[in-house]
């Protein structure tokens, strides 16, 4: 009886490791760390581009972004159909947003140019959640989320190494004393619906980590968007079949739309 009970446990820990491992790859799996797509996705830069091709200083973006975040994110009733929002409080947020942070900085990624190759804002720097805007949500056995931040990502960029070199990204760290692997496989989606946005790519991901001697996998439909100074990020994920497409179509149009009017 010790033993499986003994052996449970290590089967949950496992499954705890399994999932803060993928969020730390860009894929929602839980509520504490959907809000970590932002904070985990590593790299913006002091100067961006806008679509006209103006270039925009860190002091001009930060003028134009005039709304917090966290008022542009979409509310528990905004949220489409099939979607059940799951409150997060912010203080336990934050500590998963720290630790998730921590353990990516001291992660190996091969090839190693995709740690900033997918970088939406600096995994580098300490975030406080206060300053993101998030909704998440459970879908069946799989999860949605919504993070909206004040800073320009560079779509184009993330596109390029989403179609090359990061394409197929593998990625080793230590997880709670335990060492975990993950490979990610990545591909842009060409019919991504029609919004308001200055710039957007879709993904679908399919990650698979092992830990312990446990595998896992997860398939997710992944939207990045630059929405005037906002990076608007959303995800659908399930953990046993393949995502609900028509659902984060609406999710991601409804996101990008309330940015986008302010």
């Amino acid at each position: 009886m010790l033993g499986h009970a003994q052996r449970a446990q290590d089967l949950q820990k496992s499954g705890e490791i399994m999932t803060k491992l993928i969020r730390l790859t860009g894929v929602a799996t839980t509520a504490l760390a959907a809000a970590a797509l932002v904070a985990g996705c590593g790299g913006g830069s002091a100067e961006t581009t806008d679509h006209s091709g103006h270039s925009a200083t860190a002091a001009e973006t930060a003028a134009a972004a005039a709304k917090p975040a966290k008022d542009l994110a979409l509310t528990a009733a905004e949220l489409p159909a099939g979607i059940t929002a799951v409150p997060v409080g912010q203080a336990q947020l934050q500590q998963s947003v720290d630790q998730l942070s921590g353990a990516a900085n001291g992660a190996t990624i091969t090839p190693a140019s995709c740690g900033s190759g997918t970088a939406v804002v600096d995994a580098a720097k300490n975030l406080n959640v206060s300053q993101l805007g998030m909704a998440v949500g459970t879908v069946g056995t799989g999860v949605a989320s919504e993070s909206v931040i004040a800073q320009k990502p560079d779509v184009a960029k993330l596109r390029d190494s989403y179609r090359g070199a990061c394409k197929s990204v593998t990625a080793e760290m230590s997880v709670q004393g335990q060492k975990v692997r993950t490979q990610m496989e990545t591909t842009v989606v060409s019919d991504a619906p029609k919004t308001p946005a200055d710039d957007l790519v879709v993904i679908e991901q399919t990650a698979t980590s092992q830990v312990a001697g446990q595998s896992t996998k997860q398939r997710s439909v992944v939207g990045i968007a630059r929405v005037g100074s906002y990076a608007v990020s959303v995800v659908v994920m399930s953990m046993d079949s393949t995502p609900d497409r028509a659902l984060f179509d609406k999710l991601l149009v409804a996101s990008i739309d309330k940015v986008a009017k302010g």
